[in-house]
């Protein structure tokens, strides 16, 4: 397409075509993010002084180039500076950094393209296909159908299927994949993938999702403590947990929370892990049904679950809801103590069941522990019959999602959900393919 010649429209403004695929094109503002519209647009914002943004760069350099250094004797500094905000120019790196993706690359060069040339399932193709249009239309990089961002965007997904076969693909799986693509090539992306699917959030995409039930589980119980009133509401209203938090688990709050929000929520969890997924489910619960007044608000679960789906946009403001995220006091021992609470209630009720594993702890590793585990894991293998699939103690490279050294708490696993056919890729929910 031919740029404008008209010297007086501004740097950014850009044409664009419809991404329902008609031959309208119009005249349209980009965001610092790259969005045309939708929900994840947004309005200028308070500016930062260069002089600052360049004193942060210099940081995460400094931090990038002697990391060993300082993960192992100042990791407080580096948490300290992801809760601040990675540098926009930097975040792609630091996120590859504190997940270990960039080491394991470094080892693993040239498997992408490998994995890329294995056969899948037609099925799987297809789901694939039908939903890159889904992931943020009205981002500039996949409004194009068929264009570069999707393309890269169906490599990542279809070399992730070809990975982890037993997991294979889900449509939660998507919107992850292209926040991380908007961040760096398809290549670095999807071991950027592996590292979050696997040292993150284990077992989230398995076959009957029992590692998201327990976590929707282990969340409700939280939220008895940080509101009564709100746990007592749920209850009565008889709303299970993945009827409200599945999205928010899923797909880490990236087709919720306002486009800022996401990025700074995003720099903490690569830093800290999934605790950070459940304080800010927990803050959101909290200003949503947290007390007597909200609660009556919402007389039924219908009410409750609206509410619950389009919440006030003001307590998601970054200066909001990153500043409650930090502060809330939920630990990876209170998770691993809520966890053995529901162990106790699911060998209760479901004795015959199998069993599972969770691990709430992560800390990011040194660069020697990528390296010297990867040649003992060169590739993904897909898990015998009498291993279980939904094993948090997953490794990329060899190293495991835990740095702690403690052992992993079993649990009775959950039979597949009623609904477990709307969970495996968020076919029904009320904002899927909506963005």
């Amino acid at each position: 397409m031919e740029p404008s010649s008209n010297p007086s429209i501004d740097d950014n403004v850009s044409v664009v075509s419809s991404f329902l695929g008609t031959d309208v094109t119009e005249y349209v503002t980009t965001d610092r993010y790259g969005f045309t519209g939708g929900n994840q647009f947004t309005e200028a914002e308070k500016a930062v002084s260069v002089k600052k943004i360049r004193q942060r760069e210099t940081k995460w350099r400094d931090m990038t180039d002697n990391w060993d250094k300082w993960v192992s004797s100042r990791f407080l500094f580096i948490k300290k500076r992801c809760r601040k905000g990675i540098p926009s120019s930097y975040r792609g790196k630091a996120w590859q950094y504190l997940c270990g993706s960039k080491f394991v690359l470094e080892q693993r060069r040239g498997e992408f393209e490998e994995l890329l040339t294995k056969p899948l399932p037609a099925n799987v193709t297809e789901d694939i296909n039908k939903d890159l249009h889904r992931q943020f239309p009205f981002h500039e990089m996949f409004q194009q159908q068929g264009g570069t961002g999707q393309q890269d965007l169906h490599n990542v997904l279809y070399a992730y299927a070809a990975y982890n076969p037993s997991d294979g693909y889900c449509q939660a799986q998507a919107p992850v994949a292209a926040v991380i693509l908007m961040h760096m090539p398809a290549e670095e992306a999807f071991w950027c993938l592996v590292a979050v699917l696997e040292r993150y959030i284990p077992g989230y995409y398995s076959p009957g999702l029992e590692a998201v039930q327990i976590d929707g589980h282990v969340l409700q119980g939280l939220f008895r403590k940080v509101s009564a009133v709100g746990y007592k509401h749920l209850q009565k209203s008889s709303i299970e947990p993945l009827l409200y938090c599945q999205e928010w688990l899923m797909c880490l709050f990236a087709r919720t929370l306002p486009w800022p929000s996401v990025l700074r929520l995003w720099d903490i969890f690569f830093c800290e892990g999934i605790k950070v997924v459940f304080r800010c489910s927990l803050v959101l619960l909290k200003h949503t049904i947290g007390s007597s007044a909200l609660c009556r608000q919402y007389t039924d679960l219908y009410d409750t679950l609206e509410a619950l789906r389009k919440m006030d946009t003001s307590i998601m403001q970054p200066e909001k809801i990153i500043v409650e995220v930090i502060n809330l006091k939920v630990s990876e021992g209170d998770l691993e103590k809520e966890f053995k609470n529901q162990l106790k209630i699911q060998q209760k009720h479901h004795p015959k069941n199998g069993k599972a594993k969770r691990n709430y702890r992560f800390k990011p590793s040194v660069s020697a522990v990528f390296r010297r585990n990867s040649s003992s894991s060169s590739s993904k293998k897909q898990p015998s019959s009498n291993q279980n699939q939904n094993a948090s103690s997953s490794t990329i490279g060899g190293v495991s999602s835990s740095s702690s050294g403690r052992s992993t708490v079993k649990l009775k696993s959950y039979t597949p959900h009623p609904e477990a056919a709307m969970f495996k890729g968020l076919q029904d929910h009320p904002a899927a393919g909506i963005d």
